[in-house]
Parts: structure tokens; sequence; C-alpha cells
């Protein structure tokens, strides 16, 4: 199965600096078929100047970004490019080549939020290839300041709990939900993509570590969308890089996406993870022991899919979601209907709703986990100050039901911390907005972004 998603591509493990020896053996094979014009440029000295060159600018970046993280303080967040020199020892790139990065806040305590936000993701080396040349595959064009709101804001009356947290946000640039192990070369071209999502967040992690993360007392994981994907994925690797004495929880916000035919019959999240899986080479990325369950039955890419992967979680996981959650309803179950103007399609959206609730039954049962389940038209909750300050639940607030599920995985045993709302109806909780406004404003968002995945790449 995974041969026919990648035929005509040649991978290759890369060594530490695999970045340097790549590209310096791609320039030594174009200097030797150019013009004689510029045969000059394959001469040593003016490579020593280049080299020389080079390291200055590596210094200078170095500089740059380490005095952006003693000083970020403020409102927002600040970029943060992670130096050349130190992404090239675990070839960590996004998928044109650039160094990672992350924005940050520092707060006034030990405690810190790693966040993963929703990023694009590729399915196919084209696809990739095609990603490669914009934001969501680079970061040399990026913005140098982003908005926090929600879990993320640093205004205490809207986020009393975390608002003096210090706050890093990663940037998604590599099109594979951190995931990628791999260096693949399209042969009719000249250009590369890599695929190295996963050594992006090991150089991250790392280079954090050295800058104030390995004293942290407590660390908050958390994502939304395909961010919240990655939580599910890589929590666990995440305690795991941390030292022993660091508390850690998970908060993974709209990203339980479970393999359901669309309303077209179409296997559309299941035919998406199987090209992301071969594409991005992901399966070293993922938890062991998922990965042992599923190799007889030759369904290793189920593991990146939360319904499978949740159950082999060990680090606390803090769950929310809704039934009806806006962007998997017009992504992945292909409902781009206003419920009121279609009504022969409601049993549809209602039997939708109703097998999330099913999926969902191992996160209830937990009794370590939580959750915060609604049936709302929304997602990404966490991040905006609205719903995560609203009752959306019989009068339970989003911020409040986490915060006190927090408190009790630190402090002991208690009752169960699930906060569940209705599945029978997609307009069953009055303190949900159904209006034909508010769909309307949702759905505009999505009309403009590109489709999730398509069939044909």
């Amino acid at each position: 199965m995974n041969s026919s998603f990648v035929d005509n591509v040649r991978y290759f493990r890369l060594p530490t600096d695999g970045k340097a020896k790549v590209r310096f053996e791609k320039r030594e094979g174009l200097c030797r078929r150019m013009a004689s014009a510029v045969d000059s440029v394959c001469i040593w000295p003016v490579y020593a100047a280049l080299l020389l060159l080079l390291w200055v600018t590596w210094f200078l970046i170095w500089i740059s970004a380490s005095a952006l993280v003693i000083s970020s303080i403020g409102k927002n967040l600040t970029l943060v490019r992670i130096p050349t020199s130190v992404a090239d020892q675990v070839a960590a790139y996004c998928l044109d080549g650039s160094d990672p990065a992350y924005y940050f806040r520092r707060g006034k305590t030990k405690k810190w939020i790693i966040h993963f936000p929703s990023s694009e993701l590729c399915f196919s080396l084209e696809q990739c290839m095609r990603q490669s040349d914009t934001v969501s595959g680079s970061t040399r064009t990026i913005v140098n300041s982003v908005a926090a709101n929600g879990v993320l804001s640093p205004d205490s009356d809207l986020n009393p709990d975390f608002y003096d947290w210090n706050v890093v946000s990663l940037y998604g640039c590599d099109g594979g939900l951190y995931t990628g192990n791999e260096y693949a070369e399209a042969p009719s071209v000249f250009n590369e993509v890599y695929f190295r999502g996963f050594h992006i967040l090991k150089c991250v992690l790392h280079w954090l570590l050295d800058r104030g993360l390995y004293d942290a007392e407590e660390v908050l994981v958390t994502g939304t969308g395909t961010g919240a994907q990655a939580v599910y994925l890589h929590l666990d690797f995440i305690k795991e890089s941390l030292p022993f004495s660091t508390s850690v929880r998970g908060l993974a916000d709209s990203g339980f996406i479970a393999d359901i035919l669309n309303r077209t019959n179409f296997p559309q999240i299941r035919t998406a993870m199987q090209h992301l899986y071969a594409t991005h080479k992901s399966g070293k990325s993922l938890d062991d022991d998922c990965i042992k369950a599923k190799s007889p039955q030759g369904e290793n890419w189920q593991c990146l899919l939360p319904d499978d992967s949740y159950k082999f979680i060990s680090t606390p996981l803090f769950v929310v979601d809704s039934f009806y959650n806006s962007w998997s309803l017009w992504f992945v179950y292909n409902f781009r209907c206003y419920p009121n103007s279609c009504q022969k399609d409601i049993p549809d959206l209602t039997w939708y709703g109703e097998e999330i609730n099913k999926r969902l039954q191992q996160v209830y049962q937990s009794k370590r986990n939580g959750a915060y389940v609604t049936s709302c038209f929304e997602n990404d909750f966490i991040l905006h100050n609205g719903t995560w300050n609203n009752p959306l639940i019989n009068g339970t607030v989003l911020r409040e039901a986490f915060y006190k599920w927090y408190q009790w995985v630190e402090e002991g045993p208690g009752e169960t911390w699930t906060t569940i709302g209705c599945s029978s109806h997609y307009s069953c909780n009055p303190s949900c907005d159904w209006s034909p406004g508010h769909f309307l404003e949702t759905t505009e968002k999505f009309r403009s972004q590109a489709e999730f995945f398509k069939a044909k790449q």
C-alpha cells in the first residue's frame, strides 16, 4: 500500500549535518555543469569566504534569538528562530529546508505552556513541494509576533490560572503532525523537500531545555485542530524529554478526528492518514505500543488517529471538543449546508454527532483524564476568550472545568472530571450558537481555506 503513494521518490536518512551535506553536494554538481562564466563559484577561496560569512550570520542569529528569549515579555508572542547551526545538528528543517521557529512570551513563574497551533498538512510529495513555497512549509517570511488569547492570554481577568506562565507556540511548517523522519528529493526538478517534523520537535525541546524549560515545575502541552492531534501523538514523548520531577499535563482541543465515512461514503480521514503516514515515513515517530498493536493488520497508519492512539497515552490529558465540531463537519464529514435550510440532511448530522459520542466513550470512562464536550458549532475553544470563559454546558465554564481537573490531578483522586453536553440533536443545547449568522461567519472562513485532503493530490 505505502509504495503506491511514493512512487519515483528517493528517500535518504540524513546525518546530523544533513542539510549542509545535501545542499553542498547539489551545488557542487550544478557547478560542474555551469558555463565557464560562473566556474569561478566553485573555487575554494570563494567557498572559504562564503563559509566565513555563514558562520558570522549564524552567530548573529544566535545572539538575536537569545536576546528574544530573554526579553520577550508582553501581551503578544514574539518570534524566535532556531539558529541554523543548531538545526543542522539534528537536521531539523521545515518542508523547504528553512530553520524551525516558535513564538514566545516569558512569564513570571517556573511554569510553561507548550502550544501546538493548527497547521496545514500535506499528503504527497507533490503537494508538500507546493506547500514548501508557502508560509505553511517555510519560516522564511513569517510574521514577527502573534496575538495570544484564551489559555495563552496574559490577561489575569480572562485567564486567571495561566496568565503569568511562560508560553511557547510552535510554528508548524512540516506538514506532517511533527512525525516526519525522512528527506526526499523529486528526481525531475531542482528542488528539495524535507520531512523532518519529528526532528523539529526534538530540536525545539532541546533548545528550550537550555533556556529555562529544564527548571520548569509544571508544563502544560496544549493544541488546537491538527495541533491537538499532535498533542495526542507526542504528549508522552514531551513528558519523557523533561526531567522526571516536572509535572506534565495535556490539553487537546478540537482534534479528536475519527475514521468515519463522509457523506459521500468516501473514507476521507482514512485515506488522508494513509497518505500522510507513507509520505512522511511517520512510523518511527509514533507510540511503539500502538505500532506493535497495529502491525499484524498492516494498519500502522491508524496510530495517527486520536481514536486509536488515545488508549496508549500515559500522561494525564484533558480533551475538549464538540460532537458537531465546525471544522470536522466541514472538512471531514463534508456537511456544508445550514441545517434549517436542508432539513432532509439533519438525520445525517445527528448520526455524525452520535457516532463521535460513541468514539469518545473511552475518554469519558477514564478515571485519570478529563473532558469537556459540547454540541456547539465551534472549534479551537481554548484560544477564544468567549468560548474559554462562557458557560457552554449546564452553566459550567470550560476554563473552570479544566482548572478543577488540573488541580485534582496535582492534588490527588477525586470525582470524575468530565463535562458532557447533549448530542441527540445539533441544537439541543441553548447555550450554543447555531444562528444563521454564526454559521455563515464560521463557514466563510473555511471557504477561504484549501481543502483538508483531496483524493488526487
